[in-house]
């Protein structure tokens, strides 16, 4: 699964959004089989970073929608994942950032607000 997540992130810095979308695709279909099946090899930082990777390519093909759902999915895991930590991590802080642009650039201001609330508190 590594490599089609590296695939993708070299795709996306070509700007190739949709083969990018692909790797990834094919990546989170590998981590979701794992985490089904609960293999050892699951890694949840990993599935938090593949999602995070789609909802930034949804992202920047101007799909919000889908990229908000992507976001949050991606929020859920990186907050598991940090959840011993006195204070959020990068990854959740920056995921909320995007979660609070989309919604901005969406026209959802107070959602917008809500989000970047979050982010200080």
């Amino acid at each position: 699964c590594s490599l089609l997540e590296r695939r993708g992130a070299v795709l996306f810095s070509q700007r190739k959004l949709q083969c990018s979308m692909l790797s990834y695709l094919a990546c989170l279909h590998v981590l979701e089989h794992q985490q089904s099946n609960g293999s050892n090899v699951f890694n949840q930082a990993d599935l938090a970073r593949v999602l995070y990777s789609i909802a930034r390519v949804l992202h920047d093909k101007e799909e919000y929608h889908d990229a908000l759902g992507m976001y949050h999915r991606a929020l859920q895991c990186q907050r598991e994942v940090s959840i011993n930590s006195a204070r959020p991590s990068l990854d959740v802080v920056t995921t909320l950032c995007n979660i609070s642009r989309v919604y901005h650039l969406s026209g959802d201001l107070d959602a917008a607000l809500s989000a970047n609330k979050e982010v200080l508190d």
